[in-house]
């Protein structure tokens, strides 16, 4: 079965991504870090063995601004449609009509996502009869969604970007006849609390609230393993700090780039900088 997995990502220009960052950071800072995000998510990608890599983006016609982020293998598919359920769905369908069995589509902000996740999304696409694949995240949402065949139920109806996105998704699969399968959770960074558990996780700060024993119990709770029956062959635990399971460095874009913030003093955390509620 042919696989696509493709990444859902603005062009990343000044001002139109990570705007809810831009509190924290600069604008140009804050379109920096996502230039890093979009590099570590796309290495995650092509650790995947057997998968095409496709980058879903908006808007079309700023193909240019992802020079330097994308390789030979990364294609560029523009987005269509009116609203984010509908650039979801025919990104997803239009990989599916181009021949794919299956394909699965991530956000561009969890950069620090245990690849093992992203293979057992693919693992699970692959077992017979229609279904859907989520990532949960979080905040109510979900990082990635994955379908062996058309789906349109389930980008319609939906309350989009708030937490009950994911509750909502499971019931039109529900409706539709679909086997869900969970995969463990993760988080998206795109408040002040999720920056701050991302440079929790980065070594650079520490965070209270960092949701370790909740992300660790997401993949040991047996979700996975009950849906999938794969977990004895995957690597399903969210890997500690800054190194994978492999021995990688996580997300070192990311890394490398807000250690260069905090050097600078441009990244820490000062009534100035970071507003007076933190």
């Amino acid at each position: 079965m042919r696989q696509a997995l493709a990444l859902a990502a603005k062009a990343p220009l000044p001002g139109k991504a990570k705007t809810r960052l831009q509190s924290y950071l600069s604008a140009e800072d804050a379109t920096q870090l996502y230039r890093c995000f979009l590099k570590d998510t796309l290495a995650l990608i092509d650790s995947v063995p057997d998968a095409d890599a496709v980058i879903s983006y908006t808007p079309e016609g700023a193909e240019w601004a992802f020079e330097g982020i994308t390789g030979s293998r990364h294609r560029l598919l523009p987005q269509r449609g009116e609203d984010f359920g509908e650039r979801l769905f025919y990104a997803l369908e239009d990989l599916l009509r181009e021949g794919y069995g299956s394909v699965a589509i991530m956000d561009s902000d969890s950069p620090t996502l245990p690849a093992s996740y992203l293979q057992l999304a693919l693992e699970l696409l692959r077992r017979p009869g229609p279904r859907t694949v989520l990532g949960p995240a979080l905040d109510g949402g979900y990082y990635l969604i994955g379908v062996n065949g058309s789906q349109p139920r389930l980008f319609q109806d939906i309350t989009w970007s708030t937490s009950s996105v994911l509750e909502q998704t499971i019931e039109r699969a529900r409706e539709s006849g679909l086997e869900v399968d969970l995969l463990p959770e993760w988080y998206d960074v795109d408040d002040r609390e999720s920056f701050e558990w991302l440079l929790c996780e980065m070594g650079l700060e520490a965070s209270p609230t960092f949701p370790f024993d909740r992300l660790r119990s997401a993949a040991d709770d047996g979700r996975a393993e009950a849906a999938s029956g794969l977990a004895g062959t995957l690597s399903l635990q969210p890997e500690s700090q800054s190194v994978d399971a492999a021995g990688q460095k996580k997300a070192p874009h990311t890394k490398e780039f807000l250690r260069t913030l905090w050097r600078e003093g441009r990244g820490k955390r000062s009534e100035e900088r970071w507003g007076s509620n933190l």
